[in-house]
């Protein structure tokens, strides 16, 4: 009879076929990052593969290759989630010397191959002692390289993610969830403190009496990795490869450097850049491009027919911000104009500046006191004086 464990588990696995078969289909061409998004389901769904067979299910040669596949499947989480992120900041393909990652999973699953009494599920009673087992025995240790191969490609991928956001403003003329990779920095946190949890509960004898078991599983182990398949399905699908962060472009050197110019190693002379600036905020002014809350250096390149390198390039230079607040001058000095045009009187502060391109209070009021030395609503006190 199917317990709620087993119901719990059958969701997590329609899940994992229904986030697969999702990231595939929204896309019109298999990438790298589709392959490497479609591994971390898998690998998720392993882990869910761990809890659901039980002894007996299946005949001798199969439930040995499935326990040792899923039991060690969490040596593989680290590595696809690596995988996953590298592809999206990166065009480096995968080299033979990827395949190094995988070695601590095929290396115990070998050791497991050949120690089949050491694959006894977690959850099981003759685990359950104090002075063995779980807290001395191999599966302890197993949890213990588990969990820290975990922690330490996670900080690897904690590490691109936050090298991938110090160089949004260049890029993009607001910060999203999705341009950051944020919502995957924070689901990877949550994942692996839950997970962690569930390590330190074995330690402590009381929690893994056979009362606590059921709910030790549940909650901290079936309960995270559900999540985390619905939450990385979800988002996953409408990840776009941040094109803008990957794609290096090759830049002509000038046959003559000026003296004394920042960007000595450029191909635009001054006049160049100055007339180009001058296009920039002709094209962005005449066409109201800031009032797209999702303008891009890259959709700005392509509406001037220059590259994006040149046009970033110029915006550095002659106004002496990135493309964030480049663009976001704009729409700040838009919100000043509707203020003294009197367009909206009856909208409130924030409905205002979302109809001036913003998408974020917090963004809006930093940057309006920043420039403006005031909030907007002593601002508008002091029109109104």
């Amino acid at each position: 009879m199917f317990s709620l464990i087993d119901l719990v588990l059958a969701m997590g696995f329609a899940w994992m076929v229904s986030g697969i078969c999702l990231l595939i289909i929204n896309r019109r061409r298999i990438s790298i990052p589709v392959w490497s998004g479609t591994l971390v389901i898998f690998v998720f769904g392993l882990t869910l593969i761990d809890n659901f067979v039980k002894p007996g299910m299946l005949p001798d040669g199969i439930m040995m290759f499935v326990f040792v596949l899923s039991r060690n499947s969490y040596f593989l989480i680290g590595p696809s989630l690596w995988f996953y992120t590298r592809s999206l900041l990166s065009e480096e393909k995968m080299s033979p010397a990827d395949l190094l990652h995988l070695l601590p999973f095929l290396a115990i699953a070998v050791i497991l191959w050949f120690n089949p009494e050491w694959l006894i599920p977690a959850d099981s009673p003759e685990l359950d002692t104090l002075n063995g087992g779980l807290l001395s025995g191999p599966e302890f240790y197993r949890n213990l390289l588990s969990i820290l191969s975990r922690g330490g490609y996670c900080a690897a991928v904690f590490r691109l993610i936050r090298s991938h956001e110090k160089g949004i403003a260049n890029y993009y003329s607001r910060r999203t969830l999705i341009n950051t990779l944020s919502w995957l920095y924070y689901l990877v946190i949550f994942y692996f403190f839950l997970f962690l949890l569930n390590f330190i509960v074995i330690l402590i004898p009381p929690l893994r009496a056979a009362s606590f078991q059921s709910l030790t599983v549940t909650f901290a182990r079936i309960v995270p990795a559900l999540i985390f398949i619905f939450l990385f399905s979800l988002f996953a699908q409408n990840q776009p490869v941040p094109e803008d962060m990957r794609v290096q472009e090759d830049v002509p050197k000038p046959e003559k450097p000026a003296k004394d110019d920042k960007y000595r190693t450029s191909g635009i002379s001054p006049v160049e850049s100055r007339s180009l600036y001058a296009q920039l905020n002709s094209t962005i002014t005449e066409k109201q491009l800031f009032l797209d809350s999702d303008l891009t250096l890259n959709t700005l390149a392509e509406e001037i027919g220059e590259t994006r390198h040149r046009i970033s390039e110029v915006i550095n230079r002659e106004s002496g911000e990135n493309f964030y607040g480049y663009i976001n001058s704009f729409r700040l000095r838009e919100f000043i104009t509707c203020l003294n045009e009197k367009r909206y009187p009856h909208f409130t502060i924030t409905a205002i500046a979302f109809e001036c391109g913003f998408k974020s209070n917090s963004t809006f009021y930093t940057l309006f006191k920043k420039k403006m030395g005031m909030s907007p609503k002593d601002y508008i006190q002091k029109l109104s004086a």
